[in-house]
């Protein structure tokens, strides 16, 4: 292996071991805000005249916190998750790098 294999070799387990640790701390923190979002205003009967102003408040809040976006939606922390395995390939591919 040269040098640049092992290199690409580090920022894919590097990459990896990124996304390992990133999804369940990202479970966590959605579960967190899930939790938050129904402290902060639980929901009552639909037929209630309270409901509408409830469910714009819980969804304002879900909003706020982001919780209907997914792992991969989340464009900046993917990025980041992928920016080392993608510098190594562009790395790699660039003329006179072997």
């Amino acid at each position: 292996m040269t040098g640049y294999d092992l290199i690409a070799f580090f920022d894919c387990s590097y990459t990896v071991l990124l996304a390992l640790g990133y999804a369940p701390i990202y479970a966590r923190i959605q579960a967190l805000g899930a939790r938050v979002s129904v402290a902060c205003c639980e929901l009552s009967d639909p037929l209630s005249a309270e409901w509408p102003t409830r469910y714009q408040r819980r969804k304002s809040i879900d909003e706020y916190l982001n919780l209907s976006a997914g792992p991969f939606e989340n464009l900046r922390s993917a990025l980041t998750v992928l920016a080392p395995f993608v510098g190594s390939i562009l790395g790699s591919a660039l003329p006179g790098a072997k």
